[in-house]
């Protein structure tokens, strides 16, 4: 499909058309940061717990590979006053198989850790330039009726890609070797990406004077930070619910259940993958109908019961296996009403800068549970850092209706007061 940019004039010529994708085909560019992000928390994690790393020390490998998203504040308005969002895009995914192809060489041991941690960290670089791209080319391609249609292949593609690049890498890695697991999942991330080759995104401010489109930039933030709804968007996303931090440190503790690294490989990875979609689906359809914030309200509070659940369970590899994919699929409606409550409010004139700027606040609270769940690893193991995620989850939930109900609309006490 081919569409004009709304709200771009030009004395000389016609703005540049601006060709959009199929909200399907999105499922393989958002795959393209799964894919790094599966190998650092699904096949690292597993790998170097049997060498000699412990739980906390991976935890902060995670959190570290996780940490750039949460600098996407910083990066987000060069998308909307430098290259293309598509261009940006295709670079970051060159980034990421680059930076996965040193792991075939690299010795996986404690006297590497510190060249681990900077590729671990530039894995992350690269994921949160292709999101941010990718949010920017979504602000100025898409309409807002079908965003949480988009929401849901997005997360579909990021948690199947967690999957592909955790399941099918650690698969490798424990068959073939590293070498070939980290040079099978580089190439993969240069496939996953090439449909983000069809669309076409000029740059927001080419036919508009910097000065305006600076000023156009301000203008939506402000906007976001004087309405009641950009409130409650902001603290929806801030809040440490339905994260999912425990499922990305699973591997690490596996064990536990007498899952065999092939049960690990095949259940974090290829069928967690699998069971996301689904998930990810509903969430996006749900988050068509309904308000995105609630809907990330309620499934935080389904995902703090599934990690219940799972604490309580027996340990055997078969509860592992039903646990893990129940809770993968929780986390697929989760995460598609993360995406759905950035989405939603973007602007094709600041989508790449707002879109970054959600996309940072939402990640916070991912590095810092993730840290948390590590410490508390240790002195209390798994069922700590399960019941440990649940109460912040639920906790965060009811303080979100809380705000919700206290700042809904005022007619709308009015109705409840005459009733």
């Amino acid at each position: 499909m081919t569409i004009k940019p709304a709200g771009v004039t030009s004395p000389v010529a016609e703005p540049p058309a601006i060709r959009s994708i199929a909200p399907p085909l999105y499922m393989f560019t958002a795959a393209v940061g799964g894919i790094t992000a599966g190998f650092v928390s699904i096949t690292l994690g597993y790998v170097l717990v049997s060498r000699a790393f412990s739980v906390a020390a991976i935890a902060e490998l995670v959190a570290l590979n996780i940490l750039p998203l949460t600098w996407r504040v910083l990066i987000g308005p060069m998308f909307d006053l430098s290259l293309t969002p598509r261009h940006w895009f295709l670079l970051s995914a060159i980034g990421a198989a680059v930076g996965l192809a040193p792991f075939a060489f690299v010795g996986l041991d404690p006297a590497n850790l510190e060249f681990i941690d900077f590729m671990v960290l530039a894995l992350g670089v690269f994921y949160a330039l292709g999101s941010g791209a990718q949010t920017a080319a979504i602000a100025i391609t898409s309409e807002t009726a079908v965003r949480g249609r988009i929401a849901g292949w997005i997360t579909a593609g990021n948690l199947g890609g967690v999957g592909i690049g955790g399941g099918l890498g650690l698969w490798l890695a424990t068959h073939a070797g590293m070498t070939t697991a980290a040079l099978t999942l580089a190439a993969l991330c240069l496939v996953c990406a090439s449909p983000m080759l069809l669309i076409r995104t000029p740059r927001t401010g080419a036919a508009q004077p910097f000065r305006a489109v600076v000023a156009a930039l301000g203008r939506d933030a402000v906007a976001l930070v004087s309405t009641r709804l950009g409130w409650l968007t902001i603290i929806a996303i801030s809040l440490p619910m339905g994260q999912g931090a425990f499922i990305g440190l699973l591997p690490s503790v596996a064990k536990d259940w007498g899952a065999s690294a092939d049960l690990t490989a095949s259940t974090t990875g290829l069928l967690a993958g699998m069971i996301c979609v689904p998930g990810s689906l509903i969430g996006g359809y749900l988050c068509d109908r309904y308000p995105p914030q609630h809907v990330l309200a309620w499934s935080g509070i389904a995902c703090a019961l599934g990690e219940v659940a799972m604490a309580f369970g027996p340990r055997t590899p078969a509860a592992f296996v039903v646990f893990a994919l129940a809770n993968n699929l929780l986390l697929g409606v989760a995460y598609a009403a993360v995406a759905a409550v950035i989405y939603v409010g973007l602007k094709g004139s600041s989508g790449g800068t707002m879109g970054s700027l959600l996309g940072s606040l939402c990640n916070v609270p991912v590095v810092a549970t993730t840290l948390l769940l590590g410490a508390v690893s240790v002195p209390y193991g798994a069922n700590g850092m399960m019941l440990t995620e649940a109460v912040l989850g639920v906790g965060s939930a009811l303080l979100y209706g809380t705000m919700a109900w206290l700042w809904r609309p005022r007619r709308l006490i009015g109705a409840a007061l005459a009733a």
